[in-house]
């Protein structure tokens, strides 16, 4: 089911061509399960609530938080 608040705007074309390569590079499985949350970052971003370097420096603790995790795991 789709949008139906017309006030929300399309994304714009860097947008689509970043969730594009995306697509690309993910399987459909993890494609699926990021899908939303990409695109709400995306329009933060556009909407100026965020930046790219912000959302660059939160996804990279994400992962070194989680990288963290898993060698104290492996220990």
């Amino acid at each position: 089911m789709g949008n139906t608040d017309n006030s929300v705007k399309p994304l714009s074309e860097s947008a689509l061509q970043s969730m594009a390569s995306v697509n690309l590079s993910f399987s459909d499985e993890v494609i699926r399960s990021s899908q939303a949350s990409l695109e709400a970052t995306i329009r933060r971003i556009e909407l100026g609530e965020t930046s790219y370097d912000r959302e660059e420096e939160r996804l990279l603790k994400e992962w070194q938080d989680a990288k963290a995790r898993e060698n104290s795991i492996n220990r």
